[in-house]
């Protein structure tokens, strides 16, 4: 049973966007992450508030359909269909695909090893992905370039998508779009660039190599000295948003719940609090790498005390983690900017309270509401213009008598 959202906990989490930088973002973080878990039953209602300022244009989303049924170029169209197949096996086992009526599905048979229901989630994340590529090859070929746009990792992430926001392929979509696009550009968009210089991937692997070794060096000096450098390490997880924690290409995941926490932390305060969760994931593990005897470690060891150290990390933790990364009164300069980029962020956008996550519906009570107080102007003026005529009429039976 899903708890309803009161209205007020909305402004709770617009404020915690929007302060970021003043004496009020203790409480104001605080109580925002207070309601993210408290209503975490309930993200098709909190999402469109606390992402609302990564949100593409609704021109782009009415454009889903005809995005969709674009071919994109040979290589990330093979690499769609490789991947997922890889979706399915990879996160199936942390969730339950939604219902749906077997005579919907009679052509299926083209996959007989996947059940009506899986199909059609299958065929749903396609679309979803094909209309993703389709949306940045368009933005590409505007900027006068043609290249491959895929990036692994997407898939999962619309997987989730699909899954939390009941299979909506327009809603899976627009976020796709603002994770991509606005929450994690260096990462799905900007290191696609061929231009010279420095790329956004080395970029932010050097930040977070920074960032980390700040917090526990002996935890990185031994990853690095094992071959899986901090910087590198977070990087794999945020090209998946931390629905896969593993490094060598398995698929070891956190737990489902846990990794939703994660998300709703980088969806409220953006790229702070994807620092946010990488420092607290990798906290989770430190003191178990630093610890770890060999010198140089073992790659293997290395893997294998994240994995066991994250698998069942509760939801609670990461939000309590997160939040006092980034309540601190002295919060670490490098979160400081990022803290500070967002509230910029948040504020450009110019953000709208929006309490459902169908556009089509938060249109119609946008128009209800223009209606309602057009209504109410009318009839004001007609009572202002009904009570100017009785005081004409009341001075002209002044005059005559």
């Amino acid at each position: 049973m899903k708890h309803q959202v009161p209205d007020s906990r909305y402004n709770v989490l617009l404020d915690a966007q929007r302060d970021c930088q003043t004496a009020l973002r203790k409480n104001h973080v605080s109580a925002a992450v207070n309601v993210l878990y408290h209503f975490s039953d309930n993200r098709t209602s909190l999402w469109p508030t606390v992402f609302a300022w990564a949100q593409p244009s609704k021109k782009l989303r009415s454009q889903y359909k005809d995005l969709a049924e674009i071919i994109p170029c040979e290589k990330d169209k093979k690499q769609i269909e490789r991947d997922i197949p890889r979706t399915r096996h990879w996160l199936s086992r942390n969730h339950k695909y939604h219902s749906v009526d077997v005579e919907e599905c009679k052509d299926c048979s083209e996959e007989p090893s996947l059940t009506a229901e899986e199909w059609k989630n299958e065929k749903k994340l396609k679309r979803v992905l094909l209309a993703y590529v389709a949306s940045i090859e368009k933005k590409c070929v505007s900027a006068g370039e043609k290249r491959s746009v895929y990036v692994q990792g997407i898939n999962g992430i619309a997987f989730v998508l699909l899954d939390v926001l009941n299979g909506n392929e327009e809603d899976a979509f627009t976020y796709l779009r603002g994770i991509c696009t606005n929450l994690l550009p260096e990462l799905f968009v900007e290191n696609l660039s061929e231009s010279s210089g420095q790329s956004g991937l080395t970029k932010m692997s050097n930040f977070y190599e920074k960032l980390l070794c700040d917090f526990y060096p002996e935890a990185c000096k031994k990853c690095k000295q094992g071959g899986i450098p901090a910087g590198t390490l977070a990087i794999k997880w945020m090209l998946t948003l931390f629905s896969n924690i593993s490094f060598c290409g398995g698929d070891d995941s956190l737990m489902y719940g846990t990794m939703l926490a994660a998300w709703d932390i980088c969806f409220l305060m953006g790229r702070a609090g994807v620092a946010a969760v990488v420092v607290t994931l990798f906290g989770f593990a430190a003191p178990k790498l630093a610890a770890i005897k060999e010198t140089p470690a073992m790659v293997e060891d290395i893997v294998d005390v994240i994995q066991a150290s994250l698998r069942q990390v509760p939801d609670a933790m990461l939000y309590n983690k997160c939040a006092d990364l980034l309540i601190q009164e002295k919060v670490h300069p490098m979160l400081g900017e990022l803290l500070s980029s967002h509230e910029k962020a948040v504020r450009k956008s110019q953000v709208k309270l929006r309490r459902k996550v169908s556009y089509e519906t938060t249109y119609a009570e946008v128009v209800k509401t223009k209606y309602t107080l057009e209504k109410q102007v009318c009839e004001k003026s007609a009572e202002e213009s009904a009570l100017e005529e009785k005081k004409s009429n009341m001075k002209a039976e002044e005059t005559v008598g």
